[in-house]
């Protein structure tokens, strides 16, 4: 008998102090069964779910409370596994400049809901397509 591969699995952290942010993204991101949401409010709590589960793909806010969001990326680059995981900025700021960090993307706020999930598809290479957000 055969049984179909199951879909990858996609583990995203997103990095968020805004509730409101957080949800829009979390629940766009649900619009694809491939990922899984994850969310950290500070830079600290980012630190501790990063390091205890290393995820596929980092989403970092660049304003937090506690920091910024390229400030938690340097951090978390020097710990094993987690040097080459894919990480964009998500900022509402379009005067932080990513040049010189390890950033692949900035997504300015408010986001493209089409945009994001073309760019995630293409990222992880998802078959299928999502419904219209």
């Amino acid at each position: 008998m055969h049984h179909p591969i199951p879909p990858r699995r996609v583990r995203v952290l997103y990095v968020e102090d805004n509730p409101i942010n957080a949800m829009v993204m979390a629940e766009l991101l649900r619009l694809h069964p491939a990922f899984d949401v994850e969310v950290a409010e500070t830079a600290a709590a980012g630190w501790r779910q990063a390091t205890r589960c290393p995820p596929d793909l980092l989403l970092l806010d660049y304003t937090l409370p506690d920091g910024n969001g390229l400030q938690l990326l340097d951090q978390l680059r020097t710990r094993p596994g987690l040097g080459s995981i894919p990480a964009i900025l998500v900022t509402a700021d379009d005067q932080v400049s990513i040049a010189d960090t390890s950033v692949q993307e900035r997504w300015l706020k408010p986001i493209d809901a089409g945009f994001v999930l073309q760019r995630l598809r293409h990222m992880f290479s998802l078959d299928g397509h999502y419904p219209a957000p």
